[in-house]
């Protein structure tokens, strides 16, 4: 949490998704590329909790730092093997192909992100 609260300190215009896709991709600038990570690692344990606190019948508890498979009410089911890199490429990858949403609020596109990378099926 201190991390997502640093990020949102240091680089505080990430409203949308170009904003975000530009702190992702600059190889210039390292702090960018920190906070941009650490807002995506907030994001993604945010969804995590708000599952674990709001809807236990559709989360399990992250246990010993390890995020066992989510289940959300948006159909998103994380592997446990997942990485923090893994969902730093899944989202600056759907960033990139959908460059159409950009002007989109930068949440409304991680959550897209996350559906489209890890969909549930029903041997899950």
């Amino acid at each position: 949490m201190l991390l997502v609260a640093l990020a949102l300190l240091l680089e505080p215009s990430y409203g949308t998704g170009t904003q975000l896709l530009k702190a992702c991709e600059s190889r210039a600038d390292q702090r960018a590329v920190l906070s941009c990570d650490a807002y995506i690692m907030g994001f993604v344990d945010a969804a995590i909790q708000y599952e674990v606190v709001f809807d236990m019948s559709h989360a399990t508890a992250a246990v010993g730092g390890i995020r066992q498979p989510l289940v959300t009410r948006w159909g998103i089911c994380i592997p446990d093997e997942s990485t923090e890199e893994q969902f730093r490429r899944v989202i600056v990858k759907y960033l990139g192909d959908h460059p159409e949403r950009l002007h989109q609020p930068r949440g409304n596109l991680m959550l897209d992100a996350l559906i489209a990378a890890f969909p549930c099926t029903k041997e899950k």
